[in-house]
């Protein structure tokens, strides 16, 4: 997704979570971790847009590729967290497979930051647990929406498909502009420590971006060429002060070296003649900008 898919958006609903707490089997299936989720859980992307959330998983790469099934600008991030559910029109989800509005995935970015995060500490401190492929454990009650990000307001959605067999259509995808942060520690345990087949780590576990094929993006806020999705700037350990921060500081050093360089030259020649390279800080800021 990118600036380019923004051009044909127009105003779509918000994400209502109805509700959100209670417990669930944690399962080690054969390409991801997937947490069954209790009955009772709901959002509603509407009115007359109700669903039950089924499940939740998530999809990585490893400790030095991203593995999110979606781009923004051409970037992916560490990983991505889906939370799967199914219209209140339907009672099976085989009733639901290839309708449109069918199912309804709401899903977020997983980035690094500088703290634990506490409430996918609650996951990620039972994967020991189910490191072998088809073991299964229990978590207590859970709060399914601290899972996802503070800000529900701003999102993209568009009607794709699932990314696993069958691959079935119909799927209303709600992705998030803003991105959950963990730290470096807790994704180096979402992507190191299950086991896959043939006794290899379960890692890189996405499925390659696909063609739009003329569907349209919808966004929930205003975008132009010069605006920057969030995640996009969150594509970095560091944060965005600490880069303007860098940068400034690059700069400084240039100019220093440049001055004194400039300073000694002009002690060699007191005439006044100068070199045939000169620096010009005003120049260098305008190409910096």
């Amino acid at each position: 997704m990118g600036p380019g898919e923004w051009g044909q958006s127009r105003r779509c609903w918000g994400v209502r979570l109805l509700s959100g707490v209670g417990p669930g089997p944690l399962t080690c299936s054969p390409s991801s971790v997937q947490l069954t989720l209790p009955p009772g859980l709901e959002m509603a992307l509407g009115p007359g847009r109700e669903y039950r959330a089924l499940q939740l998983h998530l999809h990585w790469g490893s400790a030095d590729r991203p593995g999110s099934e979606h781009k923004v600008g051409g970037h992916r991030f560490p990983a991505e967290i889906h939370v799967v559910h199914l219209s209140t029109a339907f009672t099976k989800v085989d009733e639901a497979l290839g309708r449109p509005g069918g199912l309804a995935v709401l899903a977020a970015f997983l980035q690094e930051g500088p703290e634990e995060n506490s409430a996918y500490e609650q996951l990620l401190s039972h994967l020991e647990e189910i490191a072998e492929k088809g073991s299964q454990t229990w978590v207590p009650g859970l709060d399914v929406s601290a899972l996802l990000p503070s800000d529900l307001s701003r999102y993209f959605r568009y009607e794709g498909s699932l990314t696993t067999p069958p691959c079935a259509q119909g799927v209303i995808w709600t992705v998030f502009n803003q991105t959950v942060r963990l730290s470096a520690k807790q994704l180096h345990t979402l992507s190191g420590t299950l086991w896959g087949p043939e006794d290899t780590r379960l890692q890189m576990n996405f499925r390659a971006t696909q063609p739009l094929n003329g569907r349209i993006i919808e966004v929930s806020f205003p975008t132009g060429a010069e605006q920057t999705v969030e995640p996009v700037r969150l594509n970095s350990c560091l944060a965005t002060g600490d880069i303007l921060a860098l940068v400034f500081g690059i700069l400084f050093a240039v100019t220093s070296i440049a001055c004194l360089v400039q300073m000694r030259r002009q002690r060699r020649h007191p005439s006044g003649t100068k070199g045939d390279i000169s620096y010009h800080p005003a120049e260098v800021i305008e190409s910096v900008a």
